[in-house]
């Protein structure tokens, strides 16, 4: 290693999960492209497919957020060993 470069640089370019993400917002254009069929939903009315399978998803990630964090406010905390010396 030479004296002169430091020991951690910063990284340059662009990163594995931009990436990542950067194709699964392309594939989410197509998806939304490939959907637009009007489909009607009883309570609601008319709306784009897509719409419709975008708003199942994200309803069920935040009933899953909303219950993984009543998970862990239930948990107990654990004892710590330093209060007992």
């Amino acid at each position: 290693m030479n004296a002169q470069e430091p020991a951690s640089s910063p990284r340059k370019g662009v990163s594995f999960r931009t990436i990542v993400l950067l194709i699964l917002l392309v594939l989410l254009a197509v998806f939304c492209i490939l959907n637009l069929n009007i489909v009607i939903v009883k309570p609601f009315g008319a709306a784009p497919l897509f719409v419709v399978i975008l708003a199942s998803f994200f309803l069920g990630v935040l009933i899953g957020w909303i219950g993984r964090g009543l998970r862990v406010s239930r948990r107990k905390p654990e004892p710590s060993d330093s209060t007992s010396a």
